[in-house]
């Protein structure tokens, strides 16, 4: 998509080519018909230069406007622990500030995401041929090898200002520079585990699924049992509403073990 320019032609803009034109023909020396031609050739010559830098002015607003779309996109992001998958959001679709928090509410951030999330993608055909140019730019820097693990470096140098600078001619500069942000990665299987048994599960490679969650909710449960003490609200009816509870219970001090039963029954816990 691209808008068609056309002439100022306020009274101010008309003087203006107007004045320009007779200080070419001040410099001409034809005559007659001649420079009747050599006039023409000068009208046409101030307004296509004028047409000429009428483009260049829209085209670059353009390029900020496209620049500072996607630098907020990627602030926000970047608030949030997601800077690369808002700023594939930004180069895939004109995404906004506004539109950003919906589209990143059911991620993980990205150091936990997929790879294939925080991928910087072929810029989308979308906007201005301007606009189009400046994603291009955006997208041919944060791919560059040496932007690997130096996000917020590339942000800074590509987003910010106008400068212009390409992927080429930030590389140098970039691999002078410390790494500052992790890779998204895979958690490990030791991670994993390492996750459940913070919940409270006595994780070891033979356990099964079930097993796993089983001892984490026994560990969990008996944890919050010290932390309920004996001096909390005492259940004293068996079978009423949802939460009866078996004889056992009946009558004993609150703990989490009556939060495991609903009527009378234990919760199947490896299912939620």
């Amino acid at each position: 998509m691209t808008a068609k320019i056309a002439l100022d032609q306020t009274p101010a803009a008309i003087a203006r080519r107007a004045a320009h034109v007779d200080r070419v023909m001040a410099a001409s020396s034809a005559i007659g018909e001649d420079r009747a031609v050599a006039r023409r050739a000068a009208v046409a010559q101030v307004e296509a230069a004028e047409l000429a830098d009428a483009e260049a002015a829209f085209q670059k607003a353009e390029a900020d406007k496209e620049r500072a779309r996607i630098s907020a996109v990627v602030r926000a992001g970047q608030n949030l622990g997601r800077g690369r998958q808002a700023l594939r959001a930004a180069l895939l679709a004109p995404v906004g500030v506004t539109m950003l928090a919906g589209i990143l509410s059911s991620t993980v951030p990205d150091g936990e995401a997929e790879p294939e999330a925080v991928a910087v993608p072929d810029h989308a055909g979308f906007g201005s041929i301007a606009a189009q140019a400046e994603r291009r730019r955006i997208a041919g820097a944060f791919s560059r090898p040496e932007a690997t693990s130096r996000f917020d470096a590339v942000a800074a140098l590509v987003l910010e200002g106008d400068s212009g600078l390409t992927g080429e001619q930030i590389a140098p500069l970039l691999a002078t520079l410390p790494v500052t942000t992790s890779q998204p990665r895979r958690m490990t299987i030791e991670e994993r585990a390492k996750g459940e048994a913070e919940f409270g599960s006595d994780y070891t490679p033979r356990m099964s699924a079930s097993e796993r969650i089983d001892a984490g909710w026994r560990k969990a449960v008996a944890a919050a049992n010290a932390q309920i003490g004996a001096a909390a609200t005492i259940f004293q009816q068996a079978d009423h509403g949802p939460f009866a509870l078996p004889d056992q219970l009946v009558g004993q001090p609150f703990s989490a073990d009556h939060l495991m039963y609903v009527n009378g029954q234990p919760v199947n816990r490896s299912n939620g």
